[in-house]
């Protein structure tokens, strides 16, 4: 059982998703700071202890757990809220234990609270690849009408998928083919999905789609 440090939460998993990265920490790509390092940087689960100077956090509440774990929270890029970019920057499941095991820690600094209508499977991807999607969709600034390219079609790209309809003004939409919706069939072979490709400029293999306005891209690696 991990011990919690005076800052820090003892969650008790209840999710982790499976990101890349991970698979680079477990099969030695990247080098660990840490030997015998537990990869899970997508954590949800409930807190389990706390340190004594947590506030706020309380035994029982749902929490999730990011790839980001900690920074020092004093230098230009945490005072501009570029902390991914602090060179003293932390990472869950490559610096310190992750979410694929029974307990893990986190700062509580960076604990981020659930919603209790939702699944604890379903905001376990959000947690990195969503993040991920979500910073990418901002920077690209996409005007209404333009034209947004997904590239690195991982689950960063998918969880861009879910605002283009606000984006774009569309009742549904899927992102350009490859993998399966979890509905039935693929990506590219719903029909309505067709029919509201071209209101956000998604475009398949061998075909060319009008774009009126401005474009933006967006990957996994942005």
């Amino acid at each position: 059982m991990p011990v919690p440090a005076d800052d820090e939460l003892l969650v008790r998993v209840r999710a982790c998703g499976v990101c890349r990265t991970d698979l680079h920490v477990a099969e030695g790509d990247l080098p660990v700071h840490r030997v015998g390092v537990t990869p899970g940087h997508e954590v949800v689960g409930t807190v389990a202890g706390a340190g004594a100077a947590v506030r706020g956090l309380a035994v029982g509440d749902r929490v999730g757990v990011a790839w980001l774990r900690r920074t020092d929270g004093d230098c230009a890029y945490c005072a501009r809220g570029a902390e991914n970019l602090c060179p003293e920057s932390e990472y869950t499941g490559w610096y310190a234990d992750g979410g694929y095991a029974e307990y893990t820690t986190v700062p509580a600094a960076f604990a981020y609270r659930m919603p209790d209508d939702v699944h604890d499977v379903a905001p376990a991807p959000l947690l990195c690849a969503g993040i991920i999607g979500h910073r990418a969709l901002r920077r690209a600034a996409l005007p209404p009408g333009g034209r947004l390219g997904l590239y690195g079609f991982g689950g960063s790209a998918h969880g861009v998928r879910a605002p283009l309809p606000a984006v774009a003004g569309c009742g549904s939409a899927r992102g350009p083919e490859g993998g399966a919706d979890r509905r039935g069939g693929g990506v590219g072979e719903r029909p309505v999905v067709r029919r509201c490709a071209p209101t956000v400029q998604a475009m398949w293999p061998g075909e060319q789609a009008r774009c009126g306005g401005g474009s933006g891209v967006s990957g996994d690696g942005v």
